[in-house]
């Protein structure tokens, strides 16, 4: 048993029998809310929801957008993840493929994004799909993402302290998932 500030003296000095008492309830209230302050850090929003991409402005003849998909985490569920769940109107040469082997959709390409509050999400990262197409080799910069009042997210890739680039996701409602599936089927 480990004796609440400082044992017998306390940290004022000694301790009167009456303090003892009043310093293990003190104690108890501290540990209490120690243990609602950490249960309520792993109550942490996680992103979700169905965000299109658009194009991504690499190549202006580029067509093809990506439907990404935020959920938690498989490894650390009070992380949010997003994994691309359809990629829409490719063109005819459009890779399939990364250059680990894995396929595009069903691609986790944002990871280990946490939760900071008042829709901010950062600490994650993002993998660069069109550069690591081009490069031959999985690229991954930092991300920080931002939900917008009028529910679009604002991405950016962050190369250390510097985010030069901001993409905005916008969100994909039902009737759009059905349309699309239309010209798939």
């Amino acid at each position: 048993w480990c004796r609440p500030f400082g044992g017998e003296k306390g940290l004022m000095g000694p301790v009167r029998n009456g303090e003892k008492m009043r310093n293990r309830k003190i104690w108890a209230v501290l540990v209490s809310a120690a243990f609602s302050l950490s249960a309520g850090a792993a109550q942490a929003d996680v992103l979700g929801g169905l965000f299109n991409t658009g194009t991504s402005g690499r190549n202006e003849n580029q067509r093809g957008t990506l439907n990404i998909e935020f959920h938690a985490c498989e490894d650390d569920p009070a992380l949010s993840c997003g994994t691309v769940r359809e990629f829409i109107d490719p063109a005819p040469d459009a890779v399939m493929v990364l250059p680990d082997g894995s396929p595009m959709v069903g691609f986790t390409m944002i990871k280990g994004l946490k939760d900071k509050g008042k829709g901010k999400f950062r600490g994650g990262k993002i993998n660069a799909l069109d550069e690591s197409i081009e490069k031959g080799e999985m690229v991954w910069y930092g991300v920080k993402i931002n939900k917008v009042d009028d529910g679009t997210l604002e991405i950016k890739g962050c190369l250390g302290p510097f985010c030069p680039r901001t993409l905005v996701w916008t969100p994909v409602v039902s009737e759009d998932v059905e349309a699309s599936s239309d010209k798939t089927a």
